[in-house]
């Protein structure tokens, strides 16, 4: 930077992140860089545009998917477009994972009414904005592809990852270790593996940050276990739900879990009829904000981790015995692909 008079970039960048790579994909990438040069202003500008632009694609698809689902469509919009999570979290704080999440309910929703190809080129799109939206692709092609167009399907994604990745002159860096590795550099107190790790460390003769890596290990293990499990099980009548706990199990069991994260499968479980029913995940949606200060730092230093411990066994503890009342949601007559 400093060689071609750009310097003084680096100083709208905190220290801590100067010298990692960026864990987001070519497209977000690829967009900002062309459209905003060597313009600081023009950059920020036109993150918050492209934010607001999957702010749209959930103001569209959300309602849409839940009346698929016959689920209540106000209520869904109102969690997703209108709960603090999403407004302080997404909107104001400018986080990609707005633009990530508008394309994946809009693949999704397209799946369901039956577009299955154009489904998996969305949620391939979305990819590329940021790599956990591609956990979607596997769940479209079982719950609506037979054998022949599972090929199709899979031909599509990564034919669109390919292109974009060549388009962008990034090369495949992205699809890198430094994709957990960037977000692991931060220790949260809310993190479930760090606040466990940290925690057991002050009473066990061990090092907290060995321990927070492995059990770090751990947590991704049974999150890839439950996506593996959910995904064999998946149905038409059920995909929304089982990506949505495993969008959720992403964002909870990786390196670093920030509240707007949580969106990841909040906004999947907000469109179905169990999800509405869950005063859990309506807590999350508006007490998940609370956590961080105005100015991005978390509210939270690492020696409150004993009390998110506790928090996680009442959560899980309240999730097990909770039993199920509603239905399966029976959806609405799938269109002709």
């Amino acid at each position: 930077l400093a060689q071609h008079g750009q310097a003084h970039v680096l100083g709208a960048v905190a220290p801590f992140w100067r010298h990692t790579t960026a864990p987001y994909g070519p497209l977000f990438l690829w967009i900002v860089s062309a459209f905003a040069g060597s313009s600081l202003v023009v950059g920020v500008l036109l993150i918050r545009a492209l934010e607001l632009v999957g702010f749209v694609l959930l103001a569209v698809f959300v309602p849409r998917l839940a009346r698929a689902l016959r689920a209540d469509d106000g209520r869904a919009a109102w969690w997703v477009l209108l709960s603090p999570l999403v407004l302080l979290e997404l909107v104001a704080a400018a986080h990609n994972d707005l633009l990530m999440i508008g394309l994946l309910v809009a693949g999704v929703a397209l799946a369901v009414e039956g577009r299955t190809l154009v489904a998996v080129a969305v949620c391939a799109l979305a990819a590329t904005i940021k790599l956990p939206a591609a956990v979607a692709i596997p769940f479209i092609l079982m719950a609506y592809a037979d054998r022949r167009l599972w090929v199709r399907g899979a031909l599509v994604a990564v034919g669109a990852v390919v292109a974009i990745t060549l388009a962008s002159g990034l090369g495949f860096g992205w699809i890198s270790s430094s994709i957990f590795s960037t977000p692991a550099k931060v220790r949260l107190a809310i993190t479930p593996a760090t606040a466990l790790g940290w925690s057991a460390a002050q009473i066990l003769p061990v090092g907290a940050r060995g321990l927070e890596s492995a059990l770090g290990v751990v947590a991704f293990a049974l999150a890839v276990a439950l996506g593996v499990a959910l995904l064999w099980r998946t149905r038409r009548d059920d995909v929304v739900q089982h990506l949505g706990i495993v969008m959720l199990a992403a964002a909870v069991c990786g390196p670093a879990t920030w509240p707007w994260y949580l969106i990841w499968g909040l906004a999947l479980l907000a469109v179905s009829p169990e999800g509405q029913a869950s005063r859990v995940m309506a807590l999350a949606m508006v007490l998940s904000p609370l956590v961080v200060k105005a100015d991005g730092v978390l509210a939270f230093p690492l020696h409150t981790a004993p009390a998110f411990v506790v928090l996680y066994i009442a959560i899980a503890a309240v999730a097990l015995r909770r039993r199920p009342t509603a239905t399966a949601p029976r959806l609405r007559p799938i269109a002709e692909s």
